[in-house]
């Protein structure tokens, strides 16, 4: 029985060690065609169209006229926002987020107030991104590891957090707007300009 394994064993171990006949890599096939969306935006557009196509069924509909233009997602934070000022976010000198957050907090607890070592603290969303939260640091907080937990989940007490933090501008609009405005060639929107 012994004899059996080792033979397999060395047989596996021939296999391995002989050399493979591989497709050579081809990078010429990961290019993008022009008017690329990512999927959840043309997702998003393709549904506007279908429900505009779709008034056509039931209204009398003459002319259509689509606005689309750029917006600058800085200004709708701060109107008076200057040139030099696009590159200084309230980011700016930090590497990652939990970096900002424990510069913001202070290392400290968002639950219990208590001072943590940063290994101690998990960044932790206010609102879900299931539930149309972001990652916006207005949407995060840090929480230790002894407080994250399924109860402060379920009793409401993060709930509690989220109602009490203020609220943020939601950049997904202005994002699209601003996306179709540049991509206007892409093939769901053309086919919106000659219905």
């Amino acid at each position: 029985m012994n004899n059996r394994f080792k033979s397999r064993l060395k047989q596996r171990n021939k296999r391995k060690k002989q050399p493979r006949r591989h497709r050579k890599p081809r990078f010429d096939n990961r290019k993008r065609e022009s008017g690329w969306l990512a999927p959840s935006v043309q997702h998003r557009l393709d549904f506007t169209v279908k429900e505009i196509k779709r008034l056509y069924d039931f209204l009398p509909i003459s002319k259509l006229v689509i606005e689309v233009s750029p917006f600058d997602n800085q200004k709708l934070l701060n109107p008076n926002i200057k040139p030099w000022e696009y590159n200084q976010g309230r980011m700016n000198g930090f590497k990652t987020v939990k970096d900002y957050l424990l510069s913001r907090d202070n290392c400290r607890d968002a639950l219990d107030g208590k001072q943590y070592p940063p290994s101690q603290l998990r960044v932790h969303h206010l609102i879900q991104r299931k539930d149309g939260g972001t990652n916006q640091p207005d949407n995060l907080v840090l929480i230790s590891d002894i407080n994250h937990n399924q109860a402060n989940h379920v009793n409401g007490t993060l709930a509690r957090l989220a109602e009490n933090r203020q609220k943020t501008i939601d950049f997904r609009g202005a994002y699209f707007m601003s996306l179709l405005a540049t991509r206007s060639d892409s093939k769901s929107y053309t086919d919106l300009q000659y219905l």
